[in-house]
């Protein structure tokens, strides 16, 4: 189930996708981005193919994903290597509540790490300050085809 903001007609907003087991935290980072002027959709039931169709759905142009959500234990990693390796690319920022994982994906120096290419690792607890600043700057990053 995916939950979408409003987009305003005629006004460009990058579109953000946050998947993320934990609603309140997925409706936490929408509301926060969406007064950033972002158009975010929150991913809650997280398989594989509902993340791929998601992507393909909104073809967006960050997408924040939790390392480790309770559907599919550390899946994300594999997702996020997927992502790097579509015809566009699209940044993936990792939030985590495991700091060995935001250590292992920060450090880039595991096959796993390497594969995903992640845009920036986000430990949660997280700032305001925190999101905003590596969505910023994993956006400026996307690529379109």
């Amino acid at each position: 189930m995916t939950i979408t903001t409003q987009r305003a007609a005629n006004v460009w907003r990058p579109r953000i996708l946050c998947a993320d087991d934990d609603r309140d935290i997925g409706a936490t980072v929408q509301a926060i981005l969406a007064d950033e002027g972002y158009d975010v959709s929150c991913l809650f039931e997280i398989t594989d193919d509902a993340l791929h169709r998601e992507i393909r759905r909104l073809e967006p142009d960050c997408i924040l994903l939790d390392s480790a959500s309770s559907t599919n234990y550390n899946r994300s990693w594999t997702a996020a290597a997927w992502i790097r390796n579509r015809r566009r690319t699209v940044p993936v920022v990792m939030f985590s509540a495991h700091l060995a994982d935001s250590l292992e994906a920060e450090a880039n120096l595991t096959l796993r790490a390497r594969e995903a290419g992640f845009a920036a690792v986000l430990l949660k607890p997280f700032s305001i300050d925190e999101l905003v600043s590596a969505v910023r700057i994993a956006v400026a990053q996307s690529v379109h085809a």
